[in-house]
């Protein structure tokens, strides 16, 4: 249903924000059990495909700037309020 609702290819917000399938979407009739264990076999036993995994998610953590000490959310809350009027 989510999909017919909005005009996006991708769904989960890592694969949004790298603007390519780096993790399986099992939405709506698409999450079946044989699905689940099939993209969790696939996950243990290729090496590759975990390893570009692990990578891409590195990738969108840094893009998203989780290496710093300050959580991304601090630092927007930060950012707004330099822009808030000071008692």
């Amino acid at each position: 249903y989510v999909r017919r609702l909005i005009k996006t290819p991708f769904v989960h917000l890592a694969n949004i924000l790298a603007n390519r399938m780096v993790v399986p979407e099992l939405i709506q009739e698409g999450c079946t059990s044989g699905a689940i264990a099939k993209h969790i076999t696939d996950f243990i036993n290729d090496e590759a495909l975990r390893s570009e995994q692990i990578q891409s998610l590195k990738g969108i953590a840094t893009m998203l700037g989780t290496e710093h000490e300050i959580s991304p959310s601090m630092r927007a809350a930060n950012i707004v309020l330099q822009y808030l009027p000071q008692a």
